[in-house]
C-alpha cells in the first residue's frame, strides 16, 4: 500500500458538482491503477449514489474502490452467466433442430 492509498482512507466531503465528481472519479482510478472507461466511471458514480442515499455527507476513495470492485466482480460474473447461458440453449436446441429436420423429411407426403 503506497501513501496515497492510505490517504484514500480518510473520509471527505462528496463531490458537490460535475467537476469535483470528474476530479474524485480520476484521482481513485489513478490511485488504485484502475482503468479510466466509462464502466468505470459509471460505478464510481453509483457508488456515490449510494452513499448519499444512506445519509452519508463524507466517503472515503477506499471504500468507493471496495464498491466498485465489487460491481466490477458482480458485472464479470453475469456476463459469464448469460455465456453460459447462451452456450446451454445453444446445446439444447442443436439436437432438437436435427430431428426437426428428419421429421420434416420423414412426414412430407408427395402431393397427389
Amino acid at each position: 500500500m503506497n501513501l496515497k492509498q492510505l490517504f484514500a482512507r480518510i473520509p471527505e466531503q462528496l463531490p458537490a458538482d460535475q467537476s469535483a465528481l470528474e476530479k474524485f472519479t480520476k484521482d481513485l482510478l489513478a490511485i488504485y491503477s484502475l482503468p479510466d472507461t466509462g464502466e468505470y466511471q459509471r460505478a464510481v458514480a453509483n457508488a456515490i449514489q449510494q452513499a448519499t442515499q444512506c445519509g452519508s455527507h463524507k466517503i472515503s476513495k477506499f471504500s468507493v474502490y471496495s464498491f466498485v470492485r465489487r460491481a466490477m466482480a458482480m458485472r464479470a460474473a453475469f456476463l459469464k452467466l448469460q455465456e453460459l447461458n447462451k452456450q446451454e440453449e445453444k446445446l439444447k436446441l442443436a439436437p432438437k433442430q436435427e430431428s426437426d429436420v428428419d421429421g420434416k423429411e420423414a412426414t412430407q407426403s408427395p402431393a397427389g
